[in-house]
């Protein structure tokens, strides 16, 4: 396995950090504001950007943790 300095760790951390974001915004709060025809989709889509964005969150942090 490669080893990766800190900073390259560092801007894969701040790079994903980023993708959960805007995945949480696209995913989570953009169909807040659109009209809701099918209640079980719109479930179904929220949690699962919910979980992606937490996926993306989990692998961001653990770059940089790891030593």
């Amino acid at each position: 396995m490669k080893k990766y300095n800190f900073d390259q760790r560092k801007y894969l951390s701040d790079f994903l950090n980023g993708l959960s974001i805007a995945w949480f915004t696209a995913g989570v709060i953009a169909p807040l504001f659109i009209g809701v025809s099918d209640f079980p989709r719109f479930v179904l889509q929220i949690s699962g950007s919910i979980g992606i964005c937490i996926v993306l969150l989990i692998l961001g942090i653990s770059f940089i943790s790891k030593k």
